[in-house]
């Protein structure tokens, strides 16, 4: 079931970089709740102490992302 959800606010990483891309992620403030089904989940992320604990250790690791590098 798709939703399609207005953004009210967009909040970007305080060091975003536009030339290099570094820190290209941002908090999106919906207008409304999303509605959780089998195909919206909440994610949850990972405290510092965990990722400096594990993370860094790991040789290999996955990473998910939308969109475009360049326009």
């Amino acid at each position: 079931m798709e939703q399609k959800i207005p953004v009210s606010m967009v909040i970007p990483h305080h060091s975003y970089n536009l030339k290099t891309g570094d820190s290209d992620i941002a908090l999106l403030r919906l207008n409304q709740p999303v509605s959780v089904n089998r195909f919206a989940l909440p994610i949850c992320l990972p405290t510092k102490d965990f990722s400096e604990r594990e993370l860094l250790l790991a040789r290999y690791h996955t990473v998910s992302g939308w969109g475009r590098r360049t326009s």
